[in-house]
């Protein structure tokens, strides 16, 4: 069973991802990274695209970002 949690965890984020991309429709963006990489992984990629933090949930490796960037 414990197997099983990473993939279903995975398998989420990859639809939560796919539902975000499909409809960009301000500056929040949903930052997902490694699972491996912890929080610090999160912060790191926010901080290169010069953002700002704004919630993380269960899961450190998913987030939620503010930017005023297009890119």
């Amino acid at each position: 069973m414990k197997s099983l949690i990473p993939a279903v965890y995975f398998s989420v984020a990859v639809a939560v991802v796919a539902v975000i991309a499909a409809r960009p429709s301000g500056p929040f963006v949903l930052v997902v990274t490694s699972p491996a990489a912890h929080a610090a992984g999160s912060m790191a990629v926010i901080d290169r695209a010069d953002g700002a933090f704004v919630w993380a949930g269960r899961v450190p490796w998913m987030s939620v970002a503010y930017s005023q960037a297009p890119d």
